[in-house]
């Protein structure tokens, strides 16, 4: 055992010099690994938030957790959900929604209403989960709030968080968002 010590006390000082010697080149968390961290954790969080709540819950909360994403998320689509979550309308927040994922679709399927049904555009653009979402459901989802899955989903991919929480976060989302329609 003393020689493990040993060797511990003598590398202290390393470990030491190269963790000051990074956060005085690097800044103290802008590096990505950090960025990372940070997404993973907002991500593990958000989830378990939403999955807390009952399902009809879920929408709002997806929302709530969008508004306070990490960097990885485009600041639009932040600032988008914090704004639809002041929103009482349905289908005011679905424009809302469907205007922030807009300028991430490209000029040819920009062409929807955000508050028609979403079948049309979920053919445009499929989910990497459309296996697990019903054809029949997407009738009680305005397109708006379609296509804002559709890019969040895009983001979580591009952000390396599209892990089984990344899956959850949008499954829940168009889940609630059925429900809460067909409650209309």
């Amino acid at each position: 055992m003393c020689g493990k010590n040993q060797y511990l006390d003598r590398y202290k000082g390393v470990v030491v010099f190269y963790a000051i010697l990074a956060v005085m080149l690097f800044g103290g968390g802008a590096c990505a690994e950090n960025t990372s961290i940070e997404c993973q954790d907002w991500l593990s969080k958000s989830i378990h938030s939403v999955e807390e709540k009952p399902t009809p819950k879920r929408y709002q909360e997806v929302l709530q957790g969008v508004s306070r994403a990490c960097p990885a998320i485009h600041e639009s689509l932040r600032l988008a959900a914090d704004k639809a979550l002041k929103e009482s309308e349905q289908e005011r927040r679905a424009i809302i929604l469907g205007s922030a994922a807009k300028p991430f679709l490209s000029a040819e399927s920009r062409d929807f209403s955000s508050y028609e049904a979403a079948p049309r555009i979920a053919k445009i653009h499929p989910l990497n989960i459309a296996k697990d979402v019903s054809f029949d459901m997407l009738e009680d989802i305005e397109a708006g709030t379609y296509v804002f899955a559709w890019v969040l989903e895009r983001q979580l991919i591009e952000g390396k968080l599209y892990t089984i929480d990344g899956q959850k976060l949008i499954l829940n989302f168009l889940l609630s968002a059925a429900i809460i329609i067909d409650e209309r």
